[in-house]
């Protein structure tokens, strides 16, 4: 890249020279014309005029006729008012040169040569013969070998920009890619400051991508990401202009001069709804969704990096607030960009400070009504910033890959914890929550087998909690190390059932004990007939396939009557009680059990 870089900057430098050349060589040439010329001389005036609109137009036919006339011209004077070869033999060197310079690669200057010769052709004295024919060669040739090394200046020239644009351009998918889009944009930068036309950025990630890519593999993927370029381009403009700057990562630029707000509003719903729309490749059907962040240029304090940056916040914004959407950059993310970054600073400081602490939450026997088990949940007691609700801190914990160390924590004191309560005579199973970090790039089952051994607690008081976006990240790894874990007693359960895929093909083939029904579905099923009938069909699926069904986020009675109803086996929820401490669901079990 800095070489082709280096070859463009020495190719505008001859360009200067050669420009310049063109000048002089005009300049020349017209002082002959009007000089040695007796007849209508200043119709020569014309010949000056007629090559600088040649040299400046852009349109490739006025350029043409412009340098007919002006050749006409000269052919017109040499055969009305002939000049002696001394006079014109060394000027006229020049013209084939500048038509060299109006039309490289092309027969224009060797035709000029030509054409000049033959007008002192017919009018040659016998005498002259001999120097007509040297001043013809050296004409020729002269032509020839500039016409020659301009074709090449002009082939090396197509190259470098060939070169260039292949460099900034996104072998798959065609667009631009992460150098042309900073390319661009500093070149827009200009434009900006100088028109003052708003300019937005969206930044779009492709939400499940990496979910097709792992499982359908790479090929597939490359075919998703064409399909999805070719929609994006399909939305290009003069004043719109998109780029794929690195994976599943994508961006536009948005330049309008009225309505910007709303013209990028628009077009991100327009992203969104075709991200969304099926992918038809290999007989298979694939869906996407979009999130996506817009930053105005005008409140990056016109720094380009800023303006990047504060684009991708607001689509992780988007994604945070559960993706398929599309959020504005506004300066509260600022301020939620720097507290992120302080948590997760202090995250493994936290951890080593012992600032980290346990909360259970009772899990109830529907029929009986007695505690039948607890979650473990981890609360984070910042000096400073008090209690740090979980979802502000996970998340972090998870991108940073923190999550290993804290999972490994949480599990090792809920172990601990259970084998309290079995020692004073209370056998309460406790499920922990495992993440999709976690079960990536740690080794799971030698981490909870620690865990269990250290504690000397029973295999069988200890349940693992899984999402089913886990399980569709690395299926295989999870069918092993979950068949690993039964075979100690522990117990699996899927957390968030039916907020995911759902697929039944994964019910059938992971070790799976227990399905748990996501909030979103208890909170309106009294009320809401679909929801109702999703709560019945997934007891009843986890009843028919061996598993027993737990709901999630249960408040009133008429909720808890209505699963009764349906046969689920065991609640959690407010209604019972919220999240509390050891010492307090050694109370509930003695006051409710």
């Amino acid at each position: 890249m800095v070489t082709i870089n280096t070859t463009l900057r020495s190719l505008l430098s001859i360009k200067f020279w050669i420009d310049t050349f063109y000048y002089v060589a005009v300049v020349l040439i017209f002082y002959t014309l009007f000089s040695e010329h007796q007849l209508a001389r200043y119709s020569y005036l014309f010949y000056p005029l007629l090559m600088l609109f040649a040299k400046h137009t852009e349109n490739g036919h006025f350029r043409k006729l412009a340098a007919i006339f002006s050749l006409g011209l000269i052919v017109t004077g040499g055969i009305v008012d002939p000049l002696s070869l001394d006079q014109v033999e060394e000027t006229f060197l020049l013209i084939p040169l500048t038509y060299i310079i109006l039309f490289p690669s092309s027969l224009w200057p060797i035709a000029s040569a030509f054409l000049i010769l033959s007008t002192y052709f017919f009018t040659l004295k016998g005498s002259e013969f001999d120097e007509f024919i040297e001043d013809g060669i050296e004409l020729i040739t002269i032509s020839s070998f500039a016409s020659v090394m301009a074709y090449f200046q002009q082939k090396l020239k197509y190259q470098m920009i060939n070169y260039r644009k292949e460099s900034m351009t996104d072998y798959l998918t065609q667009l631009p890619n992460r150098k042309g889009f900073y390319y661009d944009i500093a070149q827009l930068k200009v434009k900006m400051e100088s028109t003052l036309f708003p300019t937005a950025l969206l930044q779009i990630d492709l939400d499940g991508f990496k979910r097709i890519n792992d499982n359908m593999g790479h090929n597939i993927g490359d075919l998703v990401l064409k399909e999805f370029a070719q929609r994006l381009k399909s939305l290009e403009s003069n004043f719109i202009r998109a780029y794929r700057i690195g994976g599943d990562e994508f961006a536009v630029v948005i330049r309008e001069e009225f309505a910007l707000e709303q013209e990028a509003n628009t077009l991100s719903q327009r992203i969104i709804s075709f991200a969304d729309s099926p992918y038809h490749l290999a007989k298979r059907e694939y869906h996407l969704t979009a999130s996506i962040g817009i930053a105005l240029y005008s409140d990056a304090s016109g720094l380009n990096d800023i303006w990047c940056r504060n684009a991708d916040i607001a689509m992780y914004r988007s994604k945070a607030q559960g993706k398929n959407t599309y959020h504005w950059f506004d300066h509260e993310l600022i301020q939620e960009t720097i507290r992120k970054y302080q948590l997760e600073q202090e995250l493994m400081s936290a951890l080593e400070q012992e600032q980290f602490y346990l909360l259970y939450q009772p899990k109830v026997d529907v029929k009986k009504g007695v505690i039948s088990g607890v979650e473990a949940l981890v609360r984070w007691k910042h000096p400073d910033l008090g209690v740090i609700p979980p979802i502000d801190f996970i998340s972090i914990a998870e991108e940073s890959q923190q999550i290993i160390a804290l999972g490994a924590w949480v599990m090792q004191q809920s172990c601990y914890q259970g084998k309290r309560w079995l020692d004073a005579g209370q056998e309460v199973a406790i499920s922990v929550n495992v993440s999709a970090v976690q079960l990536a790039h740690d080794d799971v089952y030698e981490m909870i087998k620690r865990a269990l051994t250290e504690a000397a607690l029973p295999g069988y008081l200890l349940q693992v909690e899984i999402t089913e976006s886990a399980i569709m990240e690395n299926s295989n790894h999870i069918i092993d190390t979950f068949s690993q874990l039964r075979a100690l007693g522990v117990k699996v359960a899927i957390d968030d059932f039916g907020v995911a895929y759902s697929s039944l093909n994964y019910l059938r083939r992971l070790p799976i004990d227990i399905l748990k029904i996501d909030k979103s579905f208890v909170d309106d099923c009294v009320t809401n007939q679909k929801d109702r009938m999703i709560v019945r069909t997934v007891v009843q699926l986890g009843h028919n396939l061996g598993m027993s069904v737990t709901a999630e986020g249960v408040e009133d009675e008429a909720q808890l009557a209505l699963l009764k109803t349906e046969g689920c086996d065991e609640y959690q929820g407010y209604l019972f009680s919220k999240p509390v401490s050891a010492p307090e669901i050694s109370e509930l079990l003695f006051s409710k059990r």
